[in-house]
């Protein structure tokens, strides 16, 4: 699925089937074969959106797997800049951190697994079986 990332993420049944479990062993890889790490954000952004009431529970985790010191602020902020993400203190929290490293990332308490590059290497081989 990671060699696949950008066309897995894009499909129907990826967003209609997926669960969080699956999204997050994806986003913990070095590795997905996408283009930026925007990219992903939006995916897991309309991931999230696909089911709202049912993927708000884990919104916040899912979100916090994405490396958000490596994606463009203005996108953090107007995806994230919402009433009933406002209403999750842990979203609320990544928001805030995520702004603060824009600006001073010296001050930020993002951690290097959230502003470190993924790999843009082949993707190893590695089989994951995924029944929807």
């Amino acid at each position: 699925m990671a060699a696949m990332y950008k066309e897995v993420c894009e499909s129907e049944e990826f967003l209609s089937h997926a669960n969080a479990d699956q999204l997050l062993s994806l986003l913990s890889r070095n590795d997905p074969n996408a283009p930026s790490e925007s990219f992903v954000f939006k995916s897991v952004m309309q991931w999230i959106k696909y089911k709202k009431e049912e993927r708000m529970a884990v919104a916040a985790k899912v979100i916090g797997a994405v490396r958000l010191g490596l994606v463009d602020i203005k996108d953090v902020t107007r995806e994230l800049n919402s009433e009933e993400t406002q209403r999750v203190p842990e979203i609320h929290t990544l928001v805030y951190e995520s702004l603060l490293y824009s600006y001073i990332p010296s001050c930020s308490k993002l951690g290097e697994d959230q502003t470190k590059l993924r790999s843009t290497g082949p993707v190893r081989p590695v089989c994951i079986i995924v029944i929807f």
